[in-house]
């Protein structure tokens, strides 16, 4: 079963998407160019696969010193 994933709060432009990493259940997703904090400071949402058809975001992740173009979640792993 194929899932599409959104950020609970995604905006255009935020590049959601551009890294993911997945280990079991969980799904982190880096947008780089997210800008709640920042233009550019980025953040990492974490996700988590509950049922066969369900997936919960769990977290939002932004660097407590986030910066104009800190590009924050350029890279995930996990």
């Amino acid at each position: 079963l194929l899932k599409r994933l959104e950020a609970d709060d995604k905006e255009s432009y935020d590049l959601f998407g551009t890294s993911v990493a997945i280990s079991g259940d969980y799904i982190v997703v880096g947008a780089y160019k997210e800008d709640d904090s920042a233009d550019a400071a980025g953040s990492v949402y974490v996700f988590k696969h509950k049922t066969d058809s369900d997936i919960e975001q769990i977290a939002k992740i932004q660097a407590d010193d986030a910066d104009k173009s800190d590009w924050f979640g350029f890279d995930v792993a996990i």
